[in-house]
């Protein structure tokens, strides 16, 4: 029997949290605005620079290791590769429906969007078109394959299957910085 991991009724678990670490996100912040907003980074680990240490350390991996936990999945040393981007403007923007190939599981770190009324809305779906396979006769299983739309503040956190299709919509705010973590399994879990 299946039981384990993604496998488990093949549901697409989403995880909503948020960074704790106020000051630490100052940080990350200005250091972000300072080293890297202007600058072609497209190809870059960001998390290479050992400024973000701290932020994996205290917020990355614990929220990651959250979301593996609820699918029954132990995250040690040397079993996962990260990759870090920013995603940032300062220009009305919206991001087309995909999905991240290249990687297992998916986070949004939310840095800085306060704006509640200026779009930006995330929509993350299922990419298989009969995923519910009639779970959705039962409520329990139903809210499994919804499609779920999110308007994130600064702090907020959503940690998704790369496989789920995912847009923003058209964001008319001043600003938003969101850091994108890849995270990769490199060992096979049962």
């Amino acid at each position: 029997m299946i039981n384990k991991g993604f496998n488990n009724c093949w549901p697409t678990p989403i995880l909503k949290d948020c960074i704790k670490d106020k000051k630490l996100l100052n940080l990350i912040v200005s250091y972000i605005h300072l080293n890297y907003i202007n600058k072609d980074i497209t190809d870059k680990n960001i998390l290479e620079d050992t400024f973000f240490n701290s932020l994996v350390d205290n917020e990355i991996l614990p929220i990651f290791n959250k979301y593996l936990n609820s699918i029954n999945i132990e995250l040690t040393e040397e079993q996962y590769f990260l990759r870090g981007t920013v995603i940032g403007s300062n220009i009305i923007n919206t991001v087309p429906t995909h999905n991240q190939y290249d990687s297992h599981i998916t986070g949004l770190f939310y840095l800085l969007s306060d704006e509640k009324e200026t779009g930006g809305t995330l929509t993350l779906k299922d990419p298989r078109f009969n995923a519910d396979r009639g779970y959705h006769l039962n409520k329990k299983f139903k809210n499994w394959f919804q499609t779920k739309i999110i308007t994130p503040q600064t702090t907020d956190v959503i940690i998704f299957p790369s496989f789920a299709y995912n847009n923003i919509d058209i964001s008319y705010g001043k600003i938003k910085l969101i850091m994108q973590i890849e995270l990769t399994l490199l060992k096979d879990y049962e």
